[in-house]
């Protein structure tokens, strides 16, 4: 989501805009939130920020995966979001090689040390961008 270096910035960390809302884990304190994000570029990286919100009553340790169309993007990250509180992650995502222009499915996936696991789906649109 690349061989040519460039950037482009996904925000997710609006809650409630994405199609599915806010997506929550099976621990009901763990949740994704996210908004639409941007267009991006073939041929290009992109700057994903995902927001993991913790309403549980202790720290959780969280680990992401991402994945476009149901495939894998090589790009995991982890952190420790604190109680009562959320944690901004920023990744930086490389498109599968090969992805066509036109409107893919994003996927988000978070799992905490306990198990649970939450994702959301979005979709994003990919274009051949001039120069990409």
């Amino acid at each position: 989501m690349k061989l040519r270096q460039g950037l482009i910035v996904m925000a997710l960390s609006v809650p409630a805009v994405l199609a599915a809302g806010t997506a929550r884990a099976a621990s009901d304190c763990i949740a994704i939130e996210g908004s639409r994000p941007t267009d991006w570029c073939t041929g290009q990286l992109a700057a994903l920020r995902v927001d993991v919100r913790n309403d549980c009553s202790a720290p959780r340790r969280v680990g992401f995966t991402f994945a476009l169309d149901h495939e894998p993007i090589r790009a995991k990250t982890a952190g420790i979001v604190p109680a009562g509180s959320t944690l901004p992650k920023e990744v930086l995502l490389t498109l599968p090689a090969g992805v066509s222009a036109g409107l893919h499915t994003l996927t988000v996936t978070v799992r905490d040390a306990s198990g649970n696991v939450t994702s959301t789906e979005t979709d994003v649109t990919i274009e051949s961008c001039a120069g990409a």
